[in-house]
């Protein structure tokens, strides 16, 4: 439409320029990229002057970012990224010895005995440093505490699963029989226990015992229930609270021990193992229902 006539044309700002041009849907399109650190100058600053004006936005990529982040976490404290001690020692000692030979990297990579091995390492190590910058670039550096927190759980998920047959099920008969009483305070910790079982799979749960008991040196409070024709053990490590706490909600590492499934997850009354014959994927929603009731309870 043309302009009447002694009329100005109007004044256009442009920041509102910039912010009318980046939509919604580009946005959700690029924010992945704008993550990861992967757009121009430019666009960046589009990116963050449309966040700057639309709270939607702005409160999805917040989610995002932790969503993110909470996955590195996870990644980098899961012990099935971890290089075996037992590998890491044999190639060490084997890439010196190579060394020494005088024969230089690149007729030890050409090796056919080194050629998988090697390729290997310089996978770990690309793949190690790209996760580190891209941790380093989220401002989030994994702590010394998450592998001692793997490393932990680990040693105590093969003590629960041995603590489980020695314990709950070659006593089988003594806790059918009712012959020992279960301590009041014992017997409310196994309601705690019981209850969030009940819910998440609609089905009864029957207390079979509750108590203190000790595996190989460790002291485990010890809750035995019954769900059909499975046994389940959850033993809550309550030594392990003053050095591992957390608020509830975390991740939950499953491994498989002594032909038994076990689900371990760090809660605010200190570390929880969840030992059964289930098949994984029940034993992991057992112990989710258990992560999300004690969320919050710092003692049970």
């Amino acid at each position: 439409m043309a302009l009447a006539a002694g009329s100005k044309r109007p004044k256009l700002d442009p920041e509102a320029i910039m912010v009318k041009v980046m939509q919604c849907s580009e946005f959700r399109e690029l924010s992945e990229a704008y993550l990861s650190d992967e757009l121009l100058v430019e666009t960046n600053l589009r990116v963050f002057g449309h966040m700057e004006s639309c709270p939607k936005c702005r409160e999805d990529f917040a989610a995002r970012r932790a969503l993110r982040s909470r996955m590195r976490e996870a990644v980098a404290a899961s012990p099935e990224f971890a290089i075996q001690p037992a590998f890491e020692t044999r190639m060490t000692a084997r890439l010196r010895e190579e060394a020494l030979k005088g024969r230089g990297w690149a007729s030890l990579l050409a090796s056919p005995k080194m050629l998988v091995p090697g390729f290997a390492v310089v996978l770990v190590m690309f793949f190690g440093g790209l996760v580190g910058l891209r941790m380093l670039d989220s401002g989030s550096i994994v702590a010394n505490a998450n592998t001692s927190l793997s490393a932990f759980l680990a040693e105590t998920s093969a003590k629960a699963a041995g603590s489980h047959d020695h314990c709950a099920l070659k006593k089988m008969q003594r806790w059918e029989s009712k012959e020992i009483p279960i301590d009041p305070a014992a017997e409310q910790t196994a309601e705690a226990i019981a209850e969030p079982i009940r819910a998440s799979f609609a089905s009864d749960v029957e207390i079979l015992h509750s108590h203190d008991c000790m595996y190989e040196g460790k002291r485990f409070s010890h809750v035995i229930v019954r769900r059909g024709t499975h046994v389940l053990s959850v033993f809550f490590d309550r030594e392990g609270k003053a050095k591992f706490a957390s608020d509830g909600g975390g991740h939950i590492v499953s491994e498989r021990e002594g032909g038994m499934q076990v689900a371990s997850f760090v809660a605010p009354v200190g570390p929880v193992f969840v030992v059964s014959d289930l098949p994984e994927a029940e034993n992991l929603s057992t112990a989710r229902a258990l992560s999300d009731a004690l969320r919050g309870r710092d003692s049970i």
